[in-house]
């Protein structure tokens, strides 16, 4: 579950070929969303073994400025809210109920799309078959980088003196869940390229350990792996700054089956 960095970096089935692994990550979506969904749909899993989360740098701190535009936060707000009756507002999502007025994203190519096709990007769609073998992983291709995209779609600065409440307390819920349905909670740190390595912060790094090493001690059912500066991930794995295109999903996909214990089992 999550957002597009384990939507466009997991494969599911590089770690098991069958119907037992799902990729529920939706690109953009915020933890407020994601825990909604959990808390939705995890119970009703009655073989459910892990749950595997995206934890960024910078998670659980406040992000002075972020690189999210308002289309996508409207668009996130009116779909769920009109298609999923998740509200993150309920005094006034009722104002994003209109697509015409919110929904910015690809919205006229919508009312013309082929039915048989879901378009996933600009210029980038599958048909719903393709879709189904994908079991929702959506692949970069590295042929479609921008112009400086080593450098494309860094976070904003972030303020490590100051608590992201809303973040802590959407992450508690979920591992709260998942200790009660006794699923283990996977928190994984996704690979940066080298030149993305050097904007982070030491002070950064060992913050995220605390507030990973802390949710640990409070839920037996929490784990975390970073893999923020492996090296094993070159240059021609990425499509941007923090994503992974489709050959480094595919060895991301083989790191997590190998070193993520009980997933290849």
């Amino acid at each position: 579950m999550g957002h597009s960095h384990f939507e466009e970096g997991i494969v599911p089935s590089v770690i098991r070929n069958d119907d037992s692994i799902y990729n529920f990550a939706i690109s953009g979506q915020v933890l407020f969303y994601t825990a909604k969904l959990a808390q939705r749909y995890l119970p009703q899993m009655s073989n459910l073994e892990t749950v595997i989360l995206p934890f960024r740098y910078g998670d659980g701190f406040l992000f002075k400025q972020t690189n999210v535009p308002k289309k996508v936060d409207n668009s996130m707000r009116c779909m769920y809210y009109k298609y999923m009756h998740i509200s993150h507002n309920k005094f006034t999502d009722w104002l994003y109920w209109s697509e015409i007025v919110n929904s910015k994203m690809n919205f006229w190519r919508r009312l013309v799309a082929d039915r048989e096709k879901c378009a996933v990007g600009w210029g980038v769609s599958f048909s719903l078959a393709e879709l189904d073998s994908l079991k929702g992983f959506i692949p970069l291709d590295p042929d479609r980088r921008k112009e400086g995209w080593e450098r494309v779609n860094l976070p904003g600065e972030i303020d490590f003196s100051v608590r992201d409440i809303e973040y802590r307390k959407e992450i508690e819920s979920i591992a709260k869940l998942c200790q009660s349905l006794g699923v283990r909670l996977v928190l994984v740190t996704n690979p940066w390229n080298e030149e993305s390595q050097q904007t982070l912060a030491e002070h950064g790094i060992a913050e995220m350990k605390v507030f990973t090493d802390s949710l640990k001690n409070k839920y037996s059912c929490v784990e975390f792996y970073n893999y923020l500066f492996d090296d094993r991930f070159l240059r021609d794995d990425f499509y941007d700054a923090i994503h992974l295109n489709k050959y480094g999903a595919v060895k991301f996909s083989n790191i997590l089956k190998d070193e993520i214990a009980g997933l290849s089992n």
